[in-house]
């Protein structure tokens, strides 16, 4: 789906992950007629495996003369094991000493103090934790990367096919290379929306290292769009060209220049894109809005330590109101699309600075790890032709001179509980912190399937002199929100295809799944909440829920707490959080 990199809603900086394992130079142990090259590169954390090693890791778990175990398993103090010893899915504790090679497929391996491993240790799909005082005499290689195996009725693993996300089924991609120079050709398809129909995203990526220390990037994308303009306000092709340099040390450092002309979404976005494009191309419901930025950018990222990044950027942006065309739609297609509404049209000044912290395991379906982000923007503007809006809902926008500051955080933990169960918690919010009032574009919701899911598309409103109106933007200026699951993999078998999509109801997750959330107006006066405050519980909107998730979607049942609304079904095409 089309994620602007430049637009104002979005979140900057790059996540870098640190190195999986520090080779040592001992032989592989004899009685396993497979080698597991060590000397190869270090894989960084949630890269894929490579073939060759997944191979050779499956291999020593079916060794005749291995010990294999699906499930947790724990060498006691003072136990001695005598062999290759491999375990799937479960979480391997060694207090004990293991004379031979450890294999660890989707599973853990911790080793207390004291423990011992005498010879080689792989972990594939899960951690490697050695507690002080542990001991281990061989060589390691670990990759948190889902390693694509599974049980086979006769105690073995066997190599599944690697499942696909719906998104890779929407993009195409070719590769060569000429001298020092390797080109990327891509075409990828956007968001579908009402606006703009379907933007089609094509374009060279050309990438040189005229070094071992510089990496140099230039991508340049055209974008077609498939339902025109009649108002002439955005043509019928947008773009966006990028320039990165990036200096490859231990603390990488990019700086980038970005241009273009593109269709953005407002910040107030209560579905995600594949749901909002699927909505809208299927069922003529369009759950996002939308207005047109043009400009130019520049960005820095840096990465101080693994894991953690710092990002800064400062844009000049034109934003213009666009409205709804007659886009096409399979479902409804003689129904009115919900009107675009009007934003604070002008020429905007943006700075942004912001920091990241990313330990997870897998970034598109993480078990465990955290992943901590926060920004904060200052948004400038000496030609800005405000909406009309209630003094209730916002004080009197200047057309010169203004200037507001907003934040966004968002703080998530995944936590596995076992090779099958994990929680997922999320504390996530934002809005403005000072200065002059949001713009339209810049305001906040509550409502609709993410993150309350028992609750309908734009339910809860700040707008309280009108009933909810998904017509309408909901004008909060600050929101908070925290969500928790509790997920268990099932074993249902069944592998189904449909149209070549595996939709991953092999093992399936059953989610259990609680929000709570609040969104309101800051500020002075009636029906506002005074700056240095949130907002009273007793004004929070809550929901509890069950789901089973597979790989290509999720299907949901939630009810919300306090208020009379009936239970809601509601299908994600993507991960809550």
């Amino acid at each position: 789906m089309m994620h602007s990199r430049w637009r104002t809603a979005t979140w900057c900086g790059a996540m870098m992950a640190g190195a999986a394992f520090v080779p040592h130079r001992t032989p592989i142990a004899a009685q396993d007629s497979v080698t597991i090259d060590f000397g190869a590169p270090v894989p960084t954390l949630r890269s894929e495996i490579p073939d060759s090693i997944l191979r050779d890791a499956v291999a020593r778990f079916n060794a005749v003369t291995a010990t294999r175990t699906h499930g947790t398993m724990v060498i006691a103090a003072g136990n001695v094991t005598v062999g290759t010893l491999g375990v799937h899915r479960g979480i391997l504790r060694v207090s004990g000493t293991v004379r031979g090679d450890v294999i660890v497929l989707n599973g853990d391996l911790r080793i207390d103090g004291g423990g011992r491993v005498e010879g080689d240790i792989v972990v594939l799909g899960g951690r490697l934790v050695l507690a002080s005082g542990a001991m281990h005499a061989g060589r390691r290689y670990e990759n948190e990367s889902e390693a694509p195996v599974g049980r086979e009725p006769d105690g073995l693993v066997g190599l599944r096919r690697p499942r696909r996300g719906l998104t890779e089924y929407t993009t195409a991609s070719a590769t060569f290379t000429t001298g020092p120079v390797r080109t990327t050709v891509g075409i990828e398809g956007g968001t579908y929306n009402r606006v703009e129909g379907l933007p089609i995203r094509v374009g060279p990526s050309l990438a040189w290292h005229p070094n071992d220390r510089t990496a140099m990037r230039l991508q340049l994308t055209g974008i077609v769009r498939t339902a025109g303009d009649p108002d002439g306000v955005r043509s019928d092709f947008g773009w966006v060209g990028r320039l990165e340099a990036t200096r490859l040390t231990t603390s990488n450092l990019t700086l980038a220049v970005e241009a273009g002309s593109q269709v953005v979404p407002m910040i107030d976005r209560a579905y995600g894109s594949l749901e909002s494009g699927f909505g809208a191309f299927v069922m003529r419901r369009d759950y996002r809005d939308w207005f047109n930025s043009r400009g130019v950018g520049v960005h820095a990222a840096f990465t101080p330590r693994p894991r953690f990044s710092l990002s800064g950027g400062f844009q000049w942006t034109r934003e213009r109101t666009l409205r709804a065309v007659d886009a096409f739609s399979i479902l409804r297609a003689t129904d009115a699309w919900r009107p675009n509404p009007v934003i604070d049209d002008g020429r905007y000044r943006i700075a942004t600075i912001g920091a990241s912290w990313d330990t997870r395991d897998d970034r598109a379906r993480p078990a465990s790890g955290f992943w901590i982000q926060g920004h904060i923007r200052r948004v400038m503007s000496d030609e800005l032709t405000p909406v009309s809006l209630p003094s209730v809902i916002r004080d009197i926008v200047p057309t010169t001179g203004y200037a507001s500051t907003e934040i966004d955080f968002d703080v998530r933990r995944y936590l596995r509980l076992n090779p099958r169960q994990a929680v997922h918690l999320r504390f996530a919010g934002g809005g403005w912190i000072g200065g002059d009032p949001l713009t339209v574009q810049r305001r906040r919701s509550m409502g609709g399937t993410d993150p309350l899911a028992g609750y309908a598309f734009r339910r809860v409103t700040c707008d309280r002199r009108r009933r909810p109106d998904p017509a309408q933007t909901a004008l909060c200026d600050r929101q908070l929100l925290f969500q928790a699951e509790f997920r268990r993999t099932i074993d249902l078998g069944l592998d189904q295809r449909i149209a070549g999509l595996d939709l991953g109801l092999a093992e399936p997750d059953i989610v259990l799944l609680a929000d709570a959330g609040t969104a309101w107006v800051a500020g002075d006066g009636a029906g506002r909440v005074p700056s240095g405050r949130i907002q009273a519980f007793s004004e929070w909107r809550g929901d509890v829920g069950i789901g089973l998730e597979g790989r290509l979607f999720g299907v949901y049942l939630s009810k919300a707490v306090a208020d009379d609304d009936s239970p809601r079904l509601s299908v994600r095409l993507s991960r809550r959080f």
